[in-house]
């Protein structure tokens, strides 16, 4: 029996990998390796997915080939990829309470960077340290769908309570 099962192992193919792979596994894995196809929209993920994504916000791999907002005019060739996972809980969360929104391809604002609050000019943060500080503000966010509705934690921005906002 057990030869049996390392037979099927071992020929498995990387295709039947990606299958069993969940939804955001493999829309991560596929950010990381570089071969996202849609470039123009974010997937329309649920806040199901959210605890999944959120296994990823301290990554700070950059990314080069992720969906980027047609309508920004900033250009970044590249994202960590935690801060892209944020920014993907994000769009869940902005779509679910802002079903008509205008905003293309479920983008949550223009760019999947951090910006800072209270200035007088805009201030773009990618630091390993706002990225550590935005990634705790969505897991105690996420932590109060525990006590409260799933529509009710939607329309609290997690990031309120930090010094950042996204750009």
């Amino acid at each position: 029996m057990s030869l049996v099962l390392f037979l099927c192992l071992i020929s498995c193919s990387d295709d039947d990998t990606q299958a069993n792979l969940s939804e955001v596994d493999r829309y991560i894995s596929d950010l990381q390796s570089g071969s996202y196809e849609t470039t123009m929209e974010l997937p329309a993920f649920t806040p199901e997915t959210i605890p999944a994504l959120l296994q990823y916000s301290d990554e700070s791999k950059l990314i080069t080939q992720f969906p980027r907002n047609p309508i920004s005019s900033a250009y970044s060739p590249d994202c960590r990829l935690g801060l892209f996972a944020l920014w993907t809980i994000e769009s869940i969360r902005q779509t679910y309470i802002q079903a008509d929104s205008k905003m293309p391809g479920r983008f949550p604002s223009l760019n999947p960077i951090l910006a800072r609050r209270n200035t007088k000019r805009l201030e773009w943060i990618d630091t390993a340290q706002a990225q550590i500080i935005a990634a705790t503000a969505y897991a105690a966010w996420w932590e109060r769908s525990q006590t409260i509705s799933i529509y009710e934690l939607m329309l609290i921005d997690p990031l309120a309570d930090t010094e950042y906002y996204w750009h």
